[in-house]
């Protein structure tokens, strides 16, 4: 017996509403080393003691989190990590560099609490860390109930 499944559906997570946030924002429009991404978050790194994050409840209802992250080719040249946490648990890093783009796909089965950090060294420039085509993957009648 052969089971053949396929990705799943998508939910971008710019479509839903954050459970909180500092220094995160939608962005439309973002190049990432010469790539557009017409949906993305963004943010300015911070530091690792008081990172930049955004927050979601996703309710168990999604198996991967995907986007193509990097530094925004308009920001100030700098560098990043990026943390995945899912209830309290580290589950990713990703560390990013100004002019490269890096597929982010980590698995998130079961979180019931999304949480994505960012944080740099400290400088006196201000890159900008952007996150695109950021999504939810899963079966399309558990991403139905996010944000219901």
């Amino acid at each position: 017996t052969i089971n053949l499944s396929d990705g799943g559906d998508a939910l971008s997570l710019t479509a839903l509403s954050s459970v909180g946030s500092s220094r995160f924002d939608k962005a439309k429009d973002q190049s990432i080393n010469g790539q557009l991404h017409a949906q993305a978050l963004a943010c300015t790194p911070g530091t690792s003691d008081k990172p930049a994050f955004v927050e979601y409840a996703i309710g168990r209802h999604a198996t991967y989190l995907d986007a193509t992250v990097g530094m925004s080719d308009a920001g100030a040249i700098g560098n990043g990590t990026i943390r995945v946490i899912g209830d309290g648990v580290l589950l990713a890093t990703q560390e990013v560099q100004f002019g490269t783009a890096a597929p982010l796909h980590v698995t998130i089965k079961d979180v019931l609490r999304l949480r994505i950090e960012v944080f740099g060294p400290a400088a006196t420039t201000q890159p900008r860390m952007v996150l695109g085509s950021v999504r939810l993957v899963g079966n399309p009648d558990q991403l139905d109930q996010i944000g219901a």
